[in-house]
């Protein structure tokens, strides 16, 4: 399997066995140490211990169809670690957002989950 990191570097027995033992929520595969999320190209991986902030971004998409227009909502989850980094990720389910950011709470109090003005202006790089 070809692991693909979200930031840092890790072994790919570690990787392999924290995969093997993690519980899968949509898209993603919640590890002991790892966040997971298979692409086309392998396995993305980010250590939630890195994660400094997260939250679920709506983006609003028009759309022009044959007799008019649509609004669509794209999910994302941003996942801000050391250093500023970001990682957007888009999804197709609200709920993937809200699991993903309720387990994360749960694993990394110290992690700010949610958006607000304030955690913006912190997290600016």
């Amino acid at each position: 399997m070809k692991w693909i990191p979200g930031a840092g570097r890790a072994e790919d027995r570690q990787l392999a066995a924290d995969y093997e033992k993690s519980t899968v929520q949509g898209k993603f595969h919640l590890g002991e140490t790892y966040l997971f999320r298979k692409k086309a190209l392998g396995v993305w991986y980010l250590a939630w211990r890195e994660i400094l902030w997260a939250y679920r971004q709506v983006e609003d998409v028009q759309s022009r169809l044959c007799c008019g227009t649509t609004n669509y909502e794209v999910e994302h989850l941003i996942l801000v670690t050391e250093g500023g980094r970001r990682t957007d990720i888009r999804l197709e389910e609200k709920q993937d957002a809200e699991t993903v950011l309720a387990w994360l709470a749960r694993r990394n109090p110290a992690a700010d989950i949610g958006f607000s003005p304030e955690k913006k202006e912190k997290y600016k790089n």
